[in-house]
């Protein structure tokens, strides 16, 4: 758009001159930033104009932040924070209105400049300490300021001054930060305390350490076995001595050593032979010697702790465990004897000849003791009693081990008296000779004959010619015996006779 003049001229040399001025509808919104489109350190405010090569005369402008608020309507137009800022530009045509816009962001610069440094230790041979920084702004300026007016311009130095100090880095935003820094002089050797733990069972690990109030302290440790770290702590399972070599950053060294001890001796353990469960002992002891603490395990779930009994037979675990973790197990076996002994009772019978017996009580199981109880209160404590009473006699036999075992003897009486009758035969003239005969349905038994005149005989039938009374005896198998008497009779009177002649 702009200005032009068109020149006509005729077949006679005649000019006609007509200016025409050319507007561009719509006009065409180009924002440009002055100086550069960043608010940094440097620089707080960007100048944001329309470009006026493309603007109309007439154009009416408006700007816009990012928030879409209206923050202008002229050019150049001052902005102090970045932001993304729009440009519509509008130009009235007749009763048209045409609009364009553009959009600029202008950066934020004022990030502090990034950069590391550190300060060094004042040896111990009064060496320099090193100041270092540096940034990955190339452009960066570096101001180092300390003691008694230090300064320096760069960003590695030295100094021999201990004290405070502060770096100040100037990016090239113009932006500036600072760090503080403490210059220590080393006082000398580092003051160390050494820690050790006592390797056991329960801590098979023991942890070594050194410890300072002092810092920048550098360790290095060896030990056992080609051991060596640079921990200031550290653990290990390996008794021994520990040497420490501590250095400072001053170059000040000191060395130490600590002893790492092992205590894994297993606590005494010692169990008494228990004894064995019998019928007389149906429980046993159950101790250990040695052991402070001691606990028990068993058959069927058994389980005690310290001195306990037990009535049940099997293997028993003993566990004992030290106060360093350690422990020691030993083991038992309860043995049982509940064998009842063998045992016989045998009785007999009493009778009119025998008015006592032997008891006959015996075992096959040695040492056995013997008590024999019955009738009428009888009671004996050997083997072989006398019985002389019939009944049924008890014999009990206690074993060694405690244990009983009974059995029965019967005595029986046999007191019958034999069966017994006599019959006699007449003395006579005719039969000079009486026969006698004992009868008896008991078997087996014996007779015996006395009479008048001193007369014996043994047997069942006798005679005599003796008139007068006879006893025979009948003597059963048992000893009983019956006496009975019958009278032989004589018959010898001779007949009255008279003779006549």
């Amino acid at each position: 758009n702009g200005f032009y003049t068109v020149t006509l001229t005729n077949q006679y040399g005649c000019d006609s001159i007509i200016n025409v001025n050319v507007v561009q509808f719509p006009a065409e919104a180009v924002i440009t930033a002055s100086p550069t489109d960043q608010i940094d350190c440097l620089q707080d405010t960007v100048w944001l104009s329309a470009d006026s090569s493309v603007v109309s005369l007439n154009a009416q402008y408006r700007w816009y932040d990012g928030s879409g608020a209206l923050v202008g309507t002229g050019s150049p137009l001052a902005v102090t924070v970045p932001d993304t800022y729009v440009l519509e530009i509008s130009t009235d045509f007749g009763s048209s209105t045409c609009v364009d816009t553009d959009t600029i962001q202008i950066l934020d610069g004022t990030g502090a400049p990034s950069f590391t440094a550190q300060a060094g230790i004042i040896g111990c041979d009064a060496s320099a300490a090193p100041l270092t920084a540096s940034s990955p702004d190339t452009l960066a300026a570096f101001l180092w300021t300390g003691p008694m007016g230090f300064q320096a311009a760069v960003a590695d130095t030295l100094t021999t001054l201990a004290g405070d100090y502060t770096l100040y880095v100037t990016g090239s935003n113009g932006c500036t930060d600072s760090m503080s820094f403490t210059v220590m002089q080393d006082a000398g050797l580092p003051g160390i305390a050494l820690q050790a733990d006592t390797i056991s069972c329960a801590q098979p690990v023991a942890g070594v350490a050194a410890i300072s109030g002092q810092g920048g302290i550098a360790y290095a440790w060896t030990g056992p076995a080609g051991f060596s770290t640079t921990d200031s702590a550290f653990t290990t399972p390996v008794a021994g001595t520990y040497q420490l070599v501590a250095s400072t950053a001053g170059g000040c060294a000191d060395t130490l050593a600590v002893v790492v001890t092992a205590d894994t001796l297993a606590p005494s353990l010692s169990v008494s032979p228990p004894d064995t469960l019998t019928c007389a002992m149906p429980q046993v002891s159950l101790s250990a010697n040695g052991a402070a603490q001691v606990a028990w395990t068993g058959p069927a779930g058994f389980s005690a702790a310290g001195d306990t009994s037990t009535a049940l037979p099997g293997t028993y675990v003993a566990f004992a465990a030290a106060a360093n973790g350690c422990t020691a197990t030993d083991t038992v076996v309860v043995a049982i004897d509940t064998v009842a002994p063998q045992v016989a009772a045998i009785g007999g019978t009493l009778d009119c000849q025998s008015q006592s017996l032997t008891l006959q009580g015996s075992s096959a199981t040695p040492g056995v003791a013997y008590a024999w109880s019955g009738p009428g209160g009888f009671s004996a404590s050997t083997p072989t009693p006398t019985a002389s009473q019939p009944g049924v006699y008890t014999l009990t036999v206690t074993a060694p081990n405690g244990c009983t075992a009974q059995d029965t003897a019967l005595v029986q009486l046999d007191a019958a008296l034999p069966d017994l009758s006599l019959q006699a035969d007449t003395i006579t003239c005719a039969q000079p000779l009486a026969g006698m005969v004992a009868l008896s349905a008991t078997p087996g038994v014996t007779i015996a004959w006395a009479g008048p005149d001193g007369f014996t005989h043994t047997g069942h039938d006798a005679g005599t010619t003796t008139p007068g009374w006879y006893y025979a005896t009948a003597t059963a198998p048992n000893g009983c015996a019956r006496t009975d008497s019958i009278e032989v009779v004589a018959d010898t009177l001779a007949p009255d006779a008279t003779a006549m002649a």
